[in-house]
């Protein structure tokens, strides 16, 4: 994957965002957007709580890089390498730079890692998705979610489990795509499935 440009400024409901586009060997297009927040930093006070919405932003963010891993374990962070931090609540898209009025399928990649390592940076390969995914008109969408203690200690309070709440990201996702119809969610470690979309408005990447 060549030709890196950047794509056009989207606004979101926190703020605008602004990727980049590749082309593939066969001319298809794909805007690619980085480390979009879907929360607030889990840090502070909001450690070991459920996520809360992401502030808005008033400059354009730059969504160009992949953000930091969600912190792990040191055998995790040795295999995969990369910046690891508690700051890592953030999705990257992968959609058609053709712009239309139809609606696409969504696909939620979740990643595995038996709840201890990985993240949205093991899907790095633009080829790939493009040319299994977004080419055949398939918006696909990678989230991040907190790891290990700071994801699924339990401390006797309602908000334990965060990390399952931080996968609840489908009010920013209805405002990232158009009108969804359906979203399939796939987890690595079972099979796909699929889940019906309510039709909300969002708008087109």
């Amino acid at each position: 994957m060549e030709n890196h440009t950047l794509s056009d400024i989207v606004e979101t409901q926190f703020g605008k965002v602004q990727g980049f586009t590749v082309t593939n060997d066969n001319g298809f297009q794909t805007n690619v957007f980085l480390g979009i927040p879907f929360a607030q930093p889990p840090v502070g006070e909001l450690r070991f709580e459920k996520p809360k919405p992401p502030l808005p932003w008033k400059e354009v963010l730059n969504t160009n890089e992949f953000a930091d891993m969600c912190t792990s374990p040191e055998f995790a962070i040795t295999n995969f390498g990369g910046n690891f931090s508690e700051d890592c609540l953030y999705l990257n898209i992968y959609a058609p730079h053709e712009k239309t009025n139809k609606r696409h399928p969504v696909m939620v990649i979740i990643h595995g890692g038996g709840y201890m390592a990985g993240g949205a940076r093991m899907y790095r390969d633009y080829g790939d998705i493009t040319n299994h995914f977004v080419s055949k008109g398939i918006v696909t969408v990678i989230i991040q979610y907190r790891l290990s203690v700071y994801g699924f200690a339990s401390l006797g309070k309602e908000s334990s489990l965060k990390a399952i709440w931080d996968c609840g990201i489908r009010r920013l996702l209805c405002n990232l795509y158009m009108k969804m119809s359906t979203i399939l969610v796939v987890i690595p470690i079972a099979l796909p499935y699929m889940v019906a979309a309510l039709d909300l408005e969002a708008f087109p990447l």
